[in-house]
């Protein structure tokens, strides 16, 4: 069964379909039904395959999409492209196994608590320059595993923008790159140890691919960046491999004993100061200019 939804909204007080549909570009059949209260667009109980939700917007709902339940049929090979995720409880929720290969392409995830997850649930998904902001629990978490990447999205003033959650013996593949992480709000603690500011937990044992990556945030927020821990009980207990990945911290990332992690530099790391505005650019020593985003030097790997 395949679908496509274009330019519709769904609010917690208003309809939970394409307005236009049935129409030629925005079709909902019986795969993809609204029957559920807590979702925007609930995709089940059948297997559907090869759908898109395009120039949607969902505000004030607890799940703006869900993909299956573990009752459900997967819902697989789904592309998400320039939506509207506004103070959702969850923008993008998968629950079933089978709710696999879902692309996320130019949205935006404001205020949400989580933007996009599969906790509780599983499913996979990939996310490609999307803007999320103001996340209260974290941008994206994960439970179950799968392979997951995600490409040029920007992070800001989120909670933290990666949460893989610890327990699972079993390694997923993940890649991270080119993404820019600011102001993460994250003030717990790892392993009984403090990490105000934590842009990425990952409490998996991977292998964990990170290329590019730039961590901006507040002189008082010291870090680290990224922190890797694992309940494998093997020797290494996780893997990552990180190229290229800037920080304004002091310390871009800490592990726990036993996670093998190898660390090329190939950028230019800065500190930037406290302001009244929150988050400033960073300024090249030698000349004052301003710069805003890190240069980033030739890799020669």
């Amino acid at each position: 069964m395949k679908m496509k939804i274009k330019k519709s909204e769904a609010a917690s007080d208003g309809p939970r379909v394409a307005r236009d549909s049935p129409s030629t570009i925005s079709q909902l059949p019986s795969s993809a039904t609204a029957a559920k209260p807590t979702a925007g667009i609930w995709f089940g109980p059948g297997f559907s395959t090869v759908n898109e939700v395009s120039e949607c917007a969902f505000r004030d709902l607890p799940i703006g999409i869900q993909g299956g339940t573990d009752q459900t049929k997967g819902q697989a090979e789904v592309a998400l492209e320039r939506c509207l995720f506004e103070r959702c409880g969850i923008g993008l929720l998968l629950a079933n196994w089978n709710s696999l290969d879902w692309w996320l392409w130019g949205c935006r995830f404001m205020e949400c608590g989580t933007a996009v997850s599969n906790s509780p649930g599983c499913g996979e998904f990939r996310l490609y320059r999307c803007v999320l902001a103001g996340s209260k629990e974290a941008d994206v978490q994960v439970g179950n595993l799968g392979t997951f990447a995600f490409v040029e999205n920007v992070s800001k003033g989120s909670r933290m923008f990666f949460s893989a959650n610890w327990g699972q013996t079993a390694g997923g593949n993940f890649t991270f790159q080119g993404n820019r992480i600011e102001g993460a709000t994250f003030d717990g603690k790892i392993a009984g140890q403090a990490t105000p500011g934590l842009g990425i937990y990952m409490g998996n044992p991977g292998p964990v691919l990170m290329l590019d990556n730039q961590f901006m945030h507040m002189e008082s927020a010291e870090g680290p960046d990224i922190y890797f821990q694992s309940a494998n009980s093997q020797d290494p207990k996780g893997a990552a491999l990180l190229i290229g990945n800037t920080t304004t911290g002091k310390t871009l990332y800490e592990k726990e004993k036993d996670y093998e992690v190898r660390d090329i530099e190939t950028g230019i790391r800065m500190r930037i100061k406290d302001g009244d505005s929150g988050i400033k650019g960073l300024r090249d020593e030698g000349s004052g200019k301003l710069l805003w985003l890190f240069l980033i030097k030739e890799s020669r790997v």
